[in-house]
């Protein structure tokens, strides 16, 4: 018996390895003892077949599966079923969770579900456990009627228990390209402490993912963590990946005070929420956090009320202010195309991007279980075999291709949030500059001329012919080579 897991992106960007998958497969060989094997084939250049290939040595065959990825983690569980049909497939992951059952009755291929945490359903599946007993299992009964056992989540994480040596190919050149230069030269590490998030956002899949629960760490044995992986790594900045770091402040504040106390010389990034107190990150700054990102979505009162932000504008402009006279390198996550959003919110949302050192924009998505998504299904514009349909891409875009409601087109939409970075992009060159070195230069010069194209119909055309054609890659290469974002 062994296990092989799987985050199956075989197109697209990949910033970060699956940390969920780490902790499985950590799980799995200290208290089994077999082999494991973790495959990130975005970022370890494996191809499909090469993924299939590497899947007939296996037993049991874990497969994370996402929205983005739905497709091809189903084209690879048939692939690799193909190859021996004795293997074991397992599916976990967001999307999955949020569907249920559904997901296994529409796939025959895939054997076996687990929703939300999945540490003590696999270990149970591997050992051959009765089925009935493992917590967040879905599986097929003996009439063939499909069964999901309720989820249970252990009120103690254990993100922390993690064996980076399963992706040392991945993680040792690793980097978080978002941040200023004089990070950059530190050696990089992603990590996570805590999980879910108590908040109620109507476009994430956060409050049902994770049972609208937060879940961390103990302050404690995370700085004990920290000061081993500096020790044994020489890590000298950490990312923090959890969906909302700072949920509770008073942890967070006894965090800093033990990392200032034992004087651990490190430097961190971690996601914050609007309206985090000034105190929290004054310590936070103290206790060597330099970069912190919270997602703003939209500058518009209007769409931040409906979005069930809980937030105000104001209280953005206040946040944004505090972070900046406290010396933080700040970063904007930013949603475009809200249903019901127009030209006036979108003017605003623009507003608030010059305060920004590093800029997200994303095109809106619907994602199931969003309340977004139950409010769709209710107005009938969509079912749940939206999420099985080919036809549909795997990139849900609220646009006119999918939604015939929506306002723009997908290609309008990505022209629209391409002039956005443009923009910033010659606005903010001195921030790029700290960042890059001479490379912001190739930054500002493509941003200058790709907005000029972007404006004309003809030129912007004369783009997409020559994409088509491949004529584009070389320039592609030599983007990515500077960071620049190739739109």
């Amino acid at each position: 018996m062994n296990l092989l897991l799987i985050n199956p992106y075989f197109e697209g960007r990949v910033y970060t390895p699956s940390i969920g998958l780490l902790v499985l497969a950590t799980a799995v060989r200290r208290e089994m003892g077999i082999p494991v094997r973790v495959l990130e084939p975005s970022l370890q250049g494996y191809s499909f077949q090469q993924v299939v290939d590497i899947a007939k040595d296996y037993t049991h065959i874990g497969v994370s599966c996402y929205t983005e990825s739905r497709f091809s983690s189903v084209d690879l569980a048939l692939a690799i079923k193909r190859t021996g049909r004795d293997k074991v497939v397992i599916f976990g992951g967001p999307h999955v969770t949020s569907l249920g059952g559904s997901f296994l009755k529409e796939y025959p291929v895939v054997d076996l579900m687990i929703r939300s945490d999945g540490e003590k359903a696999l270990l149970g599946i591997l050992r051959g456990s009765e089925f009935l007993s493992l917590p967040g299992l879905v599986y097929r009964g003996p009439d063939g009627r499909i069964i999901e056992n309720p989820i249970v989540r252990d009120k103690k994480v254990n993100c922390l228990d993690v064996d980076y040596d399963f992706i040392e190919d991945v993680i040792a050149n690793w980097k978080d390209f978002e941040v200023p230069g004089r990070l950059l030269r530190k050696r990089h590490l992603p990590i996570m402490a805590s999980m879910g998030c108590p908040f109620q956002c109507r476009f994430c899949a956060a409050p049902e993912l994770g049972g609208g629960l937060w879940r961390g760490t103990e302050p404690s044995a995370l700085v004990d963590h920290m000061e081993k992986l500096v020790r044994e790594r020489g890590i000298g900045y950490f990312r923090f990946y959890d969906p909302l770091f700072t949920a509770n402040e008073k942890k967070i504040q006894e965090l800093c005070n033990l990392i200032i106390e034992r004087k651990l010389s490190v430097n961190f990034r971690v996601d914050i929420r609007v309206g985090t107190r000034k105190d929290t990150l004054e310590l936070l700054k103290k206790a060597g956090c330099g970069v912190v990102g919270f997602g703003v979505e939209t500058g518009s009162d209007k769409l931040l009320k409906i979005a069930g932000k809980g937030v105000s504008r104001r209280q953005v402009l206040e946040t944004i202010q505090v972070c900046k006279d406290l010396g933080f390198w700040i970063i904007g996550f930013f949603i475009y195309f809200f249903p019901n959003e127009d030209e006036y919110d979108r003017r605003q949302t623009m507003d608030l991007f010059k305060y920004f050192d590093v800029l997200n924009i994303q095109f809106f998505k619907i994602y199931p279980g969003t309340s977004y998504y139950r409010e769709f299904v209710a107005e009938r514009v969509m079912q749940e075999s939206f999420w099985f349909d080919r036809s549909i891409p795997s990139d849900t875009y609220f646009c006119k291709e999918t939604f015939s409601h929506a306002a723009f087109s997908m290609n309008e939409g990505m022209r629209k949030i391409a002039m956005s970075y443009d923009l910033i992009n010659v606005k903010s060159f001195g921030n790029s500059f700290k960042r890059n070195g001479w490379k912001a230069l190739m930054t500002l010069v493509y941003s200058m001329a790709h907005y000029v194209m972007l404006r004309s119909n003809t030129l912007f055309n004369f783009k997409n012919f020559l994409a088509r054609r491949g004529a584009l890659k070389p320039l592609k290469w030599l983007l990515a080579f500077a960071r620049v974002n190739p739109w």
